[in-house]
C-alpha cells in the first residue's frame, strides 16, 4: 500500500520504528534518570510545555517527528550492516560462490549456498532474457542479483511476494540494530557509578540484543537472497505451465 505518491506504508512503518526508538535513545541521555529528584522536575517542566500544545499539533508531531529521526539516522545503521557483510560476507556473494575453495567464510556458510543446479538455470534464464552473447558465468554471477530481483519483483507473482516479504524483514531489521542496544549502553552509562551492578548487566544485555540483531539480519538476508533467486526460476516454469 501506497501514500499518494511517494511513500509505502512499510517504508513509513521503518523509518517511524527506528526513529522512535532514536528518540528515547535521545530521552535517555537528555534525562537525569539517575537522579530521582531531577528526574521529577525535569518532567514537570516538560509537562507545562506540552499542556500548551493543541492535541492536534501534538499528534502531528508525534506522527511525522520519529519518521523523520528515523529517515535521517538510517544511514547509522546502514554503516554497521555493511561491516557485517565485509567482515562475515555478504550473502548477495557467497550463496553462489563455489570458486572460492578455503576460508574460515567458506567453513562458516558450509551448506548453506544455492545448489549449482540451480545457478546453471538462473544463468541460462538470464541468458534467454539478455542475450547470448552476454558474459554470464558462476564467476559474475553474483553482480546480476539485483537484475534478477527486478524482474522478480516485476512479475508480482506468490513466489516474488515472499521474497518481497523476505526483504521487508531484512530492512526492518537493520532499522532497529542499533537503536535497540543503544538504549541498554546508554543506561549502562548512566548508571555505572551509583549502580554498578545494574550497569554491567545492561551492558551484557545489550551486546547480546547487538549480537542476537546481527545474527537474525545475515540469516534474513541470505534467505532473502536465495528466495529470490528461487522465485525467478519458479516463475519461469508457472509461465511454461
Amino acid at each position: 500500500m501506497n501514500f499518494p505518491g511517494f511513500i509505502t506504508i512499510k517504508d513509513f512503518f521503518n523509518y517511524y520504528v527506528s526513529g522512535f526508538l532514536w528518540f528515547l535513545n535521545f530521552v535517555l541521555i537528555y534525562l537525569p534518570i539517575n537522579d530521582r529528584s531531577k528526574l521529577i522536575n525535569e518532567l514537570e517542566q516538560l509537562q507545562k510545555i506540552t499542556d500548551k500544545i493543541s492535541p492536534v499539533i501534538m499528534g502531528l508531531i508525534l506522527l511525522i517527528f520519529p519518521y523523520v529521526i528515523g529517515f535521517i539516522l538510517t544511514p547509522l545503521n546502514t554503516i554497521v550492516t555493511k561491516l557485517l557483510r565485509r567482515i562475515f560476507g555478504d550473502p548477495k556473494n557467497w550463496v553462489v560462490d563455489y570458486q572460492t575453495k578455503s576460508g574460515w567464510r567458506i567453513r562458516l556458510h558450509k551448506g548453506k549456498r544455492l545448489s549449482k543446479t540451480n545457478i546453471c538455470l538462473i544463468i541460462k534464464r538470464l541468458k534467454k532474457i539478455y542475450g547470448e552473447e552476454k558474459e554470464i558465468n558462476e564467476t559474475n554471477f553474483a553482480n546480476w542479483f539485483f537484475q534478477v530481483r527486478a524482474i522478480v519483483i516485476n512479475q508480482k507473482g506468490e513466489a516474488g511476494a515472499l521474497a518481497i516479504r523476505a526483504q521487508d524483514l531484512v530492512n526492518f531489521t537493520e532499522s532497529i540494530l542499533l537503536s535497540v542496544p543503544l538504549m541498554l549502553w546508554i543506561l549502562f552509562l548512566k548508571y555505572i557509578v551509583i549502580k554498578p551492578e545494574f550497569a554491567w548487566i545492561c551492558l551484557g544485555i545489550g551486546l547480546l540484543f547487538f549480537v542476537i540483531l546481527s545474527y537474525r539480519y545475515l540469516r534474513l538476508r541470505t534467505y532473502w537472497i536465495k528466495h529470490t533467486y528461487r522465485a525467478f526460476l519458479a516463475e519461469e516454469y508457472k509461465f511454461k505451465e
